[in-house]
């Protein structure tokens, strides 16, 4: 969690996401608006955004978003229902 919120001290949340909703959003753009969404408590937006983005990317991108996203599961509650559901989700997006 220390990182998230070292990395989220950094960013301006709203342009972040704003960034990150236009087309062509690069990765790091991406993982920049998760990381917001998440440390907000915007965690089906979070999560939902960087499952999107692995279902679109591969090679190199793909591992690099999917890490992220896992070390962003470990910041919520295991028990969370809303982690749970992005975990299947991200299941269905990697095969």
């Amino acid at each position: 969690q220390a990182g998230l919120l070292a990395r989220v001290g950094q960013i301006n949340p709203s342009q972040a996401i704003a960034a990150a909703d236009q087309a062509g959003a690069s990765i790091d753009q991406i993982m920049a608006a998760s990381d917001v969404e998440v440390a907000a408590g915007q965690l089906a937006a979070g999560f939902g955004r960087m499952v999107a983005a692995i279902a679109s990317h591969n090679g190199a991108e793909r591992d690099r978003l999917r890490l992220r996203l896992l070390e962003l599961f470990q910041t919520v509650d295991p028990a969370d229902p809303q982690l749970l559901t992005a975990r299947r989700q991200l299941a269905t997006a990697l095969f």
